[in-house]
């Protein structure tokens, strides 16, 4: 695991363990602890891109590297079934940067995607909640590529294209904490499938992706 994911996971581990001590009896059981049906938040952490510039045949000293994202994005409460689940639409806008190198090649693009995503929040009337999303998107990337060798030199033509949108498929996995009546601090982590194969500018094979780790806020209105 690389430095900066295990300083993330370290301050997540931290939070986690100070929010459990402090939110015990702060919260009725009895009912829902956001009613509202609007909220907006922000979340900032790592992302690392997968794709052709990877350890492989073609790249065998590919090496891939965490780089720092962003999210904004709007939430619209749809339903609320008890105490069990909440579901809810998100409007979702991402900062994306991938980078990847190896001896032979080099790519930096910074991916900016707007999706809409779907959410099921689960036991509402806790601090500690679980949730689960996916949804669809489109990616707009530019990738700046670097050549250093005569061998990808010789070769770019069969791989190189000019497409610089895509459409993704985000799907989220997470822990909200409650800390007062209006905010929460969320853990995600999101794995984005692309329906494209030029984020990293090498078409090949298999479809690039990435993924991300995260913490953040949400303000319930």
């Amino acid at each position: 695991m690389s430095h900066p994911l295990r300083t993330l996971v370290a301050i997540l581990a931290l939070l986690v363990c100070t929010h459990t001590v402090a939110a015990q009896g702060q919260f009725s059981p009895i009912k829902e602890l956001h009613p509202g049906t609007f909220s907006v938040g922000a979340n900032f952490g790592m992302t690392l891109y997968s794709g052709d510039i990877d350890h492989g045949a073609m790249f065998p000293d590919a090496d891939h590297k965490w780089d720092l994202g962003v999210d904004l994005y709007a939430q619209a409460k749809l339903f609320t079934l008890g105490s069990f689940m909440t579901g809810s639409l998100l409007a979702y806008i991402s900062y994306s940067p991938q980078k990847a190198m190896s001896s032979d090649y080099e790519f930096r693009t910074g991916v900016i995607s707007v999706s809409g995503i779907g959410k099921i929040e689960f036991f509402n009337r806790v601090p500690l909640r679980p949730f689960v999303g996916g949804g669809f998107g489109v990616a707009f990337f530019k990738p700046n590529v670097t050549y250093m060798s005569p061998r990808i030199k010789d070769q770019i033509a069969q791989y190189q294209r000019d497409e610089t949108m895509a459409l993704i498929v985000p799907i989220m996995v997470g822990i909200h904490w409650t800390v007062t009546r209006n905010l929460d601090i969320t853990y995600t982590f999101v794995k984005t499938l692309s329906l494209n194969d030029n984020l990293d500018g090498w078409v090949a094979k298999d479809n690039d992706n990435y993924q991300a780790i995260s913490i953040g806020a949400i303000w319930y209105f």
